[in-house]
């Protein structure tokens, strides 16, 4: 019979840090996704098949979301993880191809937030995608 995992093996394929701070486990499992940015595709007049114009290959980006979860918790989240346009953050996590624990400098892409309110306090609702940069 297999060992259970600790939970310092589980921290290592899970955990997140944003910008230096630990963020609170997803709600929904971690993945990762691993693909090639393309430009538009452009149609070759010459042999009528499909050209594809890759920009970079091999960009790894993450879905993550969490679910009721408090306010104050979903604001600390955001305000450590940063559009593009604001250079993005540094977001440590498991790497699939290295079985490493990596750095990469990445980017929140657009938020979907949603507030509730209960009788026990106000708790949110909050998706995105992490993209490497």
């Amino acid at each position: 019979m297999a060992n259970p995992m600790l939970m310092e093996d589980i921290k290592f394929y899970t955990k997140i840090v944003s910008n230096n701070v630990e963020l609170p486990p997803t709600t929904e499992a971690v993945q990762g996704n691993i693909a090639d940015l393309q430009a538009s595709a452009v149609r070759s007049w010459y042999t009528g098949k499909m050209k594809l114009n890759p920009i970079r290959k091999d960009v790894f980006s993450m879905p993550v979301s969490w679910v009721d979860i408090p306010i104050d918790v979903a604001n600390m989240i955001l305000a450590n993880t940063k559009a593009e346009s604001d250079g993005g953050t540094d977001v440590e996590i498991y790497d699939p191809v290295t079985n490493t624990r990596v750095t990469k400098r990445m980017y929140r892409s657009d938020r979907k937030y949603k507030i509730k309110i209960y009788v026990t306090g106000v708790f949110a609702d909050l998706s995105f995608d992490f993209i490497e940069m």
